[in-house]
């Protein structure tokens, strides 16, 4: 029986392609009172340049005040990730 799980552990692990989870953002609760939400600085460099986030692509937006935003990126350039608010949830 050990030698059996000892095989199993060795075995590559299978790869997926797909992103199992929805990058998260932060935003001051001024800034999340429309329907279009705006990342810039900081918050759009480690979008675009690290998370890789593309137009169409889901996101959410916390406010630190209790909201949960679901977004849909809009526009993602070097200075700013526009996001149009799908769903807002109170957690």
């Amino acid at each position: 029986m050990p030698i059996q799980l000892i095989k199993v552990c060795l075995e590559k692990p299978k790869t997926c392609s797909a992103k199992l989870t929805v990058p998260r953002f932060y935003l001051p609760p001024a800034s999340c009172l429309g329907d279009v939400l705006r990342l810039a600085g900081r918050e759009a460099h480690h979008a675009v340049h690290v998370l890789r986030v593309k137009c169409t692509e889901p996101v959410v937006v916390l406010d630190g005040a209790g909201h949960e935003f679901l977004c849909e990126v809009a526009d993602a350039s070097r200075e700013a990730v526009t996001l149009h608010v799908k769903q807002k949830n109170f957690v």
